[in-house]
């Protein structure tokens, strides 16, 4: 028995860890989103739209430049954001209309709301809509980056 060396202990999974300038951005972004559907005009929605692409943006550069879990949840993010994206703007009418979701926002739709400013209201939603299908693709490709992680890899048995 001597020579054989005890298994590597297991890593236990690192939380996510954010930084307060993250949170600040996250917590401004969640701000203008409700204030945008709250009161739509298409200013917000133009700039809750741009925010998102330059998000998925500097996800797909992070998850080509980045390291480790944070490269897993850039890919995942970006992965889902976009597909989500192209689902919703690339449909037949060109509006995202025929998504599932859709319907949830129809729910949402203030009645006091002029037919100028449904336009705005629906890019709105799906500005947020996206956000929240990045966000979830992010996390689940960091769970499954952290739990491969964790799965013991078995060692070629040497034979003498």
């Amino acid at each position: 028995m001597t020579g054989d060396t005890p298994p590597p202990p297991l890593r236990t999974p690192s939380r996510p860890r954010f930084s307060l300038r993250g949170l600040m951005v996250a917590c401004f972004y969640a701000a203008f989103a409700l204030a945008a559907v709250l009161h739509p005009s298409t200013l917000a929605a133009n700039f809750l739209q741009a925010t998102m692409v330059c998000l998925l943006v500097a996800a797909s550069v992070s998850a080509v430049l980045g390291r480790g879990t944070r490269r897993s949840f850039c890919i995942g993010f970006a992965t889902f954001g976009f597909a989500y994206l192209a689902l919703a703007w690339l449909s037949r009418e060109g509006s995202p209309t025929l998504m599932a979701t859709s319907r949830l926002v129809y729910r949402l739709l203030p009645g006091n709301l002029s037919l100028q400013d449904q336009p705005a209201f629906f890019a709105s939603c799906t500005a947020i809509e996206t956000a929240a299908y990045a966000t979830l693709g992010g996390a689940t490709a960091w769970l499954v980056a952290v739990v491969l992680r964790r799965v013991p890899r078995s060692r070629p048995v040497s034979r003498r």
